[in-house]
């Protein structure tokens, strides 16, 4: 394997952070007892920097994803039929709202690593491609040969 092909998290800048908080969706609950979304929108401006550094230091420099942020809150959300057993649930978990936006971070930083080594033509699970793509591609195969 080339050394090209090695893939590690990347510093992010303050504005980076920042960017991805005031994307958050603010009607959605963080963890019981967490920052909500909302809280942390309006004060974005003055945590970014913090949520920066706590970035660049524990996942790019120590290469470790915070414990608090792995923590969630898991609740059974009934699915369908009897809802006396237990097979009839599902689990549900509500993280933090911070990894939320580490998460967007890493997301981000790895597709762009991945993107390099997909053919075009794949469209499946990737932004900005939809069956529409897939299929637009495939007359245009079709008309080639």
């Amino acid at each position: 394997m080339s050394i090209s092909n090695l893939f590690y998290f990347n510093q992010v800048e303050s504005d980076e952070v920042l960017r991805e908080i005031k994307e958050l969706d603010s009607k959605k609950n963080g963890t019981h007892g967490g920052i909500p979304s909302k809280c942390l929108k309006l004060a974005s401006e003055e945590s970014s920097p913090y949520l920066t550094n706590i970035w660049n230091d524990e996942v790019v420099v120590n290469s470790t994803f915070p414990n608090e942020l792995k923590l969630a809150d898991v609740s059974p959300i009934f699915k369908k039929n009897d809802s006396t057993l237990s097979k009839n649930y599902r689990p549900v978990s509500v993280l933090p709202t911070v990894s939320k936006v580490f998460e967007r971070l890493m997301q981000k930083q790895i597709s762009s690593h991945i993107d390099r080594f997909l053919s075009p033509n794949l469209c499946g699970y990737r932004k900005g491609y939809s069956t529409q793509t897939a299929l637009i591609s495939l007359l245009k195969m079709e008309k080639h040969t």
